[in-house]
């Protein structure tokens, strides 16, 4: 599902430069995906619990996460123009166009690049747990530290 996911954001990355949020869409085919599978091993005479709402959450999550790293990553915007060819079709002499400004990104530098970049929005919702969290909306509850949450209230 992130793999189709992703290629839908690319394509629309480099041909609009624009990315619908896609969250709906990844649920319901993660649904689809779940059932198909359970009720497939079912015919197969495997055992198997039905799938629950959490798995279908984490299975949505992952999907959003793929395309979220490939479009967030710059896969369909700057990465591209980093490459020293890219640097030579701009021309060596335009202005701002240093010489050596460019890097030729290699694999392990991008999964660096992916790694850092994947941890900023982690890092940065850390110190927000301790703003607000003080009301019972979706995000503060999300916010909260573990010794904090109390029982749903519903």
């Amino acid at each position: 599902i992130g793999v189709v996911y992703t290629v839908i954001v690319m394509k629309l990355s480099l041909t609009t430069g624009l990315v619908p949020t896609l969250n709906v869409s990844a649920a319901l085919l993660a649904f689809l995906a779940l059932r198909g599978w359970t009720h497939a091993l079912h015919r197969l005479g495997i055992a198997c619990r039905p799938f629950t709402r959490q798995e279908n959450t984490v299975v949505q999550t992952c999907a959003v996460a793929c395309y979220t790293i490939g479009f967030g990553g710059g896969f369909g915007s700057f990465l591209l123009g980093l490459d020293k060819k890219t640097y030579e079709l701009s021309g060596v002499n335009t202005p701002g166009n240093v010489p050596g400004s460019y890097k030729d990104p290699g694999i392990g530098w991008m999964m660096g690049f992916l790694l850092a970049i994947s941890f900023v929005g982690l890092l940065t919702l850390l110190p927000l747990r301790k703003v607000q969290y003080s009301t019972n909306d979706p995000i503060s509850m999300l916010l909260r530290p573990p010794s904090v949450l109390s029982p749903c209230p519903w």
